[in-house]
């Protein structure tokens, strides 16, 4: 339960760096993740799912989000979107895992599904970051 209060404080701070200081780019990644969020705590919830079984509506918010994420990846001269779609491309094999071998267990399967998002937002948030630092004017010592 812990954990979920940790996620929850991460995507929003990582919402607000981005929102920030962010273009939008990382606006558009931040807030897929946002929405695969929060569809996936909703479907998990109304299904009353506990991980026991292949999530099929969870792999499909996910490879909606893949989807997104590869269209971004597409369009930008960044570089945060190849690993934000290859991170997202690792959520979808958790699901082909448990698809695979249904004995994974539940635990494992939902935390597989969410430590690729904690890497997503750090990713997001710290290329915001840069991108800000960058763009910084920087003053020469007199």
């Amino acid at each position: 339960m812990i954990w979920g209060f940790v996620f929850i404080g991460l995507l929003l701070g990582g919402i607000a760096i981005v929102w920030r200081i962010g273009g939008p780019m990382e606006r558009a990644g931040i807030g897929i993740i946002l929405f695969n969020a929060l569809a996936t705590f909703a479907v998990i919830a109304l299904a009353d799912a506990r991980w026991e079984n292949l999530e099929l509506a969870v792999l499909f918010l996910d490879a909606m989000a893949f989807a997104a994420f590869a269209t971004i990846a597409m369009r930008s001269n960044r570089f945060w979107p190849i690993w934000v779609t290859g991170l997202q491309l690792a959520q979808i094999t958790t699901h082909l895992a448990r698809m695979a071998d249904p004995v994974i267990m539940p635990k494992a399967y939902e935390a597989g599904q969410g430590l690729w998002a904690w890497l997503q937002i750090a990713i997001i948030a710290y290329s915001a970051w840069q991108m800000h630092q960058n763009e910084t004017p920087r003053r020469s010592p007199d």
